[in-house]
């Protein structure tokens, strides 16, 4: 199997505020193959990439993002929170990002972030109407734990490219995610890496599905993801997340 590809999970977000074009330009600076990145609907029904339902953690605003209209998120900043150097950042928009990925020639992983099904498949029905737009729906992958959401977009957007989310709050059944996968016609998962075993990945993938796990900075935790033999690695430090990839190679 080929050594596994690092993912910058919300972008560089050790050195940088997450889930800005700081982040994620440090990223690619840094030697990321691909970025993930989150969405949410606001109030005017555009998407912000934020993490967050609300704006305290990661701007100098408050309140929730979909009460918002794109344009006033815009105008917060989102960079300060991390450090003063970076007090010019704003929230980005999807356009923004696939400018970016196509200038840099780089893989997006955009989740779509909601607080209720509705919500989901509203937030994935415009990013894969955006991706659609743009050109890039056969480009950039779109993942979620709303498999509902997932399953509106595959049957509206026959090129879309499905990553599905799967639980994080119980033990992997594998079978289960290969049943999802076959539904949605997905090309892979994404997995938390804490609570996987190599057989559950290479199961996975002998099954014919690219496995994508997330893990912790924790050299440990990274260590143990490689140890798995995915088909990308996805973390916030791309430097130690590179480190440990380049050290699980020459093993």
């Amino acid at each position: 199997m080929s050594v596994p590809r690092v993912c910058a999970h919300r972008g560089a977000t050790d050195e940088r505020p997450e889930q800005t074009m700081l982040a994620y330009s440090r990223a690619v600076e840094l030697g990321a193959d691909t970025v993930e990145l989150d969405v949410r609907l606001t109030a005017n029904q555009q998407l912000a990439v934020i993490h967050d339902a609300t704006l305290e953690r990661t701007t100098n605003g408050s309140g929730r993002v979909g009460a918002m209209s794109l344009a006033e998120v815009r105008k917060l900043d989102a960079g300060s929170w991390f450090d003063a150097r970076f007090f010019a950042s704003t929230v980005p928009t999807v356009p923004q990002i696939l400018e970016f990925a196509e200038s840099a020639s780089i893989d997006l992983c955009i989740e779509v972030k909601a607080e209720s099904p509705q919500e989901a498949l509203e937030t994935a029905g415009v990013l894969a109407e955006t991706l659609s737009s743009h050109g890039a729906l056969g480009e950039h992958l779109i993942s979620s734990f709303d498999m509902g959401a997932l399953s509106a977009v595959r049957s509206n957007f026959s090129n879309a490219r499905l990553l599905p989310w799967m639980p994080e709050d119980r033990p992997p059944d594998v079978a289960e995610h290969l049943e999802v996968s076959r539904l949605l016609q997905a090309e892979g998962v994404f997995h938390t890496a804490s609570l996987l075993t190599a057989a559950h990945v290479r199961e996975m993938q002998d099954a014919g599905l690219a496995v994508w796990v997330w893990s912790s900075d924790d050299p440990s935790e990274l260590a143990h993801a490689y140890s798995l033999k995915p088909d990308v690695v996805s973390a916030g430090s791309v430097a130690s997340n590179l480190a440990v990839r380049s050290k699980a190679s020459a093993t």
